[in-house]
């Protein structure tokens, strides 16, 4: 059967077209309502049999075993199964990525083809990373989507802001920061041989790791035994042991171990403590606080850009300039695409809490 001359807009009536036959031939109503399968793996559309039970006076599951089999596969639809009380449809891939190719190389397809009262004005946010570790590939994922989508919105006729915001500010900072006070005895990316962004993320990491250390020997102290015993009296020691009792969480230590560190970490650790006040001297805008703020963040920035940097290849710099790694689309505001990092805006103790 040729499906050529379908449209995506097409895809749910011909589900619908396939159904109702099937439908009338056991005396139940035509009108569904189609939704996504909530798992792939089930199909990609389907239709609840719930409403159908009084009139056939059925289990839904035996309903929609019934309706699946009264329904054959055509070629744009490739199977139709019951899971339980849905009939669920699922598409010949090919099938569909014909048709949607198709239409999306038709002449004009989607070019500000939206009315002037459907256009909005759209912010995209593309990875946002934090200063205190190196970038990964979530980043990379998140800058193509954002890339992408940005593009997408504003081909067919919105306005579109994009944004790239670095979080460099916060107690996460101060974390990294706290820990390269205690620790780095001076050091450099550059005396270390160490990348910028990595050198950082390593100061962070140990903080965590000491503040693990610290956590560890207060769990052995009576105040944590005093903790645990009001915390074990309350509704979420009752639910933890609750559960636990019903082989549904884990030891009630283990549960309580794991929520109250945060509640210790921002009463009782030392580390916790001096993390605070570094970022409380940040936000007085204390000099030395924020020289080395600015530091550490220049180092991760470098990084960045190194993380960052074009291909300088004749074929690598054409890929980097199709992605806006060097120069912005058309209406984009300066900085608001991967590119140089320093061109995008950070935060700064000048501009007060936010």
């Amino acid at each position: 059967m040729d499906f050529t001359s379908l449209k995506i807009a097409d895809l749910r009536p011909h589900v619908l077209a396939l159904a109702c036959p099937a439908l009338e031939s056991l005396g139940l109503p035509t009108e569904i309502s189609l939704a996504p399968s909530p798992n792939p793996e089930m199909g990609d559309l389907g239709f609840p049999c719930f409403p159908f039970a009084k009139i056939a006076r059925k289990a839904p599951n035996a309903i929609a075993e019934e309706l699946a089999s009264a329904m054959e596969p055509d070629g744009l639809v490739d199977a139709i199964v019951a899971v339980g009380p849905y009939v669920n449809f699922r598409f010949n891939p090919a099938a569909v990525a014909t048709i949607v190719v198709q239409e999306a190389l038709a002449e004009g397809f989607g070019s500000g083809g939206l009315p002037a009262d459907q256009r909005h004005h759209w912010m995209i946010e593309y990875s946002a990373p934090n200063t205190n570790k190196p970038q990964h590939l979530g980043h990379v994922r998140n800058n193509v989507i954002g890339y992408a989508t940005s593009l997408i919105l504003d081909y067919a006729g919105h306005t579109v802001t994009r944004v790239n915001l670095i979080n460099d500010r916060g107690i996460h900072i101060c974390k990294s920061m706290l820990s390269y006070i205690q620790n780095g005895d001076g050091a450099t990316p550059e005396s270390t041989g160490i990348k910028g962004d990595h050198f950082v993320g390593n100061w962070y990491v140990r903080f965590e790791k000491d503040l693990a250390a610290e956590y560890a020997k207060w769990l052995e102290t009576d105040a944590a035994q005093i903790a645990f015993s009001a915390w074990i009296d309350s509704r979420a020691g009752q639910q933890a042991t609750a559960a636990n009792e019903k082989g549904k969480g884990g030891a009630p230590r283990d549960v309580f171990n794991k929520d109250h560190r945060p509640v210790w970490f921002n009463t009782d650790s030392k580390l916790g403590g001096e993390a605070r006040a570094m970022l409380r001297r940040w936000e007085d805008g204390d000099e030395e606080t924020v020289s080395l703020w600015r530091t550490m963040n220049q180092w991760v920035f470098d990084g960045f850009d190194a993380t960052s940097a074009p291909d300088t290849s004749p074929s690598g710099a054409s890929r980097a300039d199709d992605i806006g790694r060097t120069r912005s689309p058309a209406g984009a505001p300066s900085g608001a695409v991967p590119g140089r990092w320093p061109a995008v805006s950070h935060g700064s103790p000048d501009h007060g809490r936010r």
